[in-house]
């Protein structure tokens, strides 16, 4: 089984986290989505969108191929 790593979606939304994540865990985006601005509001808004941010910079980006 091979090891897959979580990275920023290529079609992504704003930073492109919960594309990510959908496309890590084989599940919707728009659900994934979702959850995510749920988690933004419940936080209070400023804590959620630091957290969202922090991980847009630190999840790793797709490789590019070469052609």
């Amino acid at each position: 089984m091979a090891k897959t790593e979580l990275t920023v979606a290529k079609d992504k939304k704003a930073l492109g986290v919960a594309g990510g994540i959908a496309e890590y865990y084989k599940a919707d985006p728009a659900w994934v989505r979702i959850v995510a601005v749920v988690f933004i509001v419940a936080t209070g808004v400023i804590p959620g969108l630091l957290i969202y941010f922090l991980l847009g910079k630190t999840v790793m980006q797709p490789e590019k191929k070469k052609k």
